[in-house]
């Protein structure tokens, strides 16, 4: 399993790439959603919102990298553990 994960990711982000270039090139207006004047003027209009929205922000991306960093140590983790009962 350990030996398809790397290929697969990069299979899965070179699909991505190639989708994403596409619709870039049909539709360029898109690049103006990472202006970062949007995000502020979305944030300043929302009042007491703005924690949950942040909140919910900061989570998904902790969220996602603690994911990639458990499947990497958890497999460190579970080979140890083999070997310290064998």
């Amino acid at each position: 399993m350990d030996k398809l994960f790397g290929p697969v990711i990069v299979l899965w982000f070179a699909t991505l790439s190639v989708f994403g270039i596409l619709q870039i090139v049909q539709q360029p207006a898109i690049l103006a959603a990472l202006n970062p004047l949007y995000a502020i003027e979305f944030l300043w209009a929302q009042d007491a919102l703005v924690f949950i929205v942040v909140g919910a922000v900061v989570l998904a991306f902790t969220g996602a990298e603690a994911l990639y960093a458990d499947y990497d140590f958890g497999c460190f983790i579970g080979r140890v553990m083999f070997l310290q009962n064998h």
